[in-house]
């Protein structure tokens, strides 16, 4: 069978079948329609983020190290504490960290908790995008200023944007 006859059987099955053709493309528009969708929600939240960081005047982020002393860290609106998920030892630092925080007198200091390299954690066996990754994680994400990320493939980096603008925007409010 040549491409020519090919086609023609094709477009004989297509008319022979209307409606199950017709409701074959239908599915196949919304389908097409919701991925288009969802990416434009994300890309225009993660932008709105963006927006809302700037307009406080925080145009740049300044990231140091657990070197950090007592009166600088002060004077931080946030802390951002990022936790190595993979590390066998993260349940202790993250206690070590706690318990810094609250010998410099920090406790009450908004702090956002950034759970990172969870794409290690997946199965290898299925292939994983961020929707799904997030979605089967979300468990581990135990309070509202938790957030599940991976730096390396940028998974929940949205996620991150929008909670830091929240609680900056909160830190401000009630200063």
């Amino acid at each position: 069978m040549n491409v020519r006859e090919s086609l023609g059987v094709g477009w004989q099955g297509l008319f022979s079948h209307k409606l199950r053709s017709f409701l074959t493309i239908v599915g196949i528009i919304f389908g097409v329609s919701a991925v288009i969708a969802m990416l434009s929600i994300g890309e225009g939240a993660k932008r709105e983020a963006l927006e809302q960081i700037k307009l406080m005047g925080m145009n740049n982020i300044l990231i140091h190290d657990a070197g950090l002393e007592g009166e600088e860290l002060a004077e931080a609106s946030v802390l951002i504490h990022v936790v190595d998920l993979t590390s066998p030892h993260a349940p202790e630092q993250c206690q070590t960290v706690e318990d810094i925080l609250s010998d410099l007198k920090l406790s009450d200091k908004p702090l956002i908790t950034v759970l990172n390299k969870i794409d290690l954690l997946l199965n290898k066996d299925r292939n994983w995008d961020e929707a799904s990754a997030l979605s089967y994680l979300s468990d581990k994400a135990m309070d509202k200023n938790t957030v599940l990320i991976s730096a390396v493939k940028g998974w929940g980096l949205a996620n991150l944007l929008v909670l830091i603008t929240n609680v900056l925007t909160s830190a401000s409010q009630s200063t």
